[in-house]
């Protein structure tokens, strides 16, 4: 699965957050079960990404396991696993953000939800459209690191 593009969304006083229809439509789950998303904040942005739980399964597994991980690793996963949580979406497609992890990336209630290739992302609404012309302004150079990266 592939998210692309934004859309604009509203948190509601529950702190529910009803996934655009162009996402929702996008979830793996069937139509027997509802969809189950893994949310995780994030700190560098104030964001919360959610993933479809299958993509965060899969991804997971990519990380390499081991019963004595290097300090490094175990904080990692110490923080990064207890901060996910299993939330499942409502017939609606709404989903209840953990209020802790709202608190943590201090969202509005205005956001925009980003297709982020595996994920979604939660963004406030108005940080993200404040930024929008330097950021596409630095992708070239963006591109370029990155590209670098990998030749390098």
């Amino acid at each position: 699965m592939l998210f692309l593009g934004q859309a604009d969304a509203t948190i509601d006083a529950k702190q529910r957050l009803a996934i655009p229809s162009k996402f929702r439509n996008q979830h793996p789950g069937t139509d027997t079960e509802k969809p189950m998303w893994v949310a995780v904040p994030w700190p560098d942005g104030k964001l919360i990404r959610l993933y479809p739980a299958p993509a965060f399964m899969k991804l997971a597994e990519r990380l390499d396991d081991t019963l004595t991980p290097d300090e490094d690793t175990a904080q990692r996963d110490a923080t990064f696993f207890s901060l996910a949580e299993m939330v499942e979406a409502d017939t609606a497609g709404r989903v209840r953000l953990p209020k802790r992890h709202l608190d943590m990336v201090d969202l509005s209630t205005q956001v925009t939800v980003l297709g982020v290739r595996s994920r979604l992302e939660i963004r406030d609404r108005e940080s993200w459209l404040a930024g929008d012309g330097q950021r596409f302004e630095s992708l070239p150079d963006l591109v370029k690191r990155i590209g670098s990266k990998s030749t390098g």
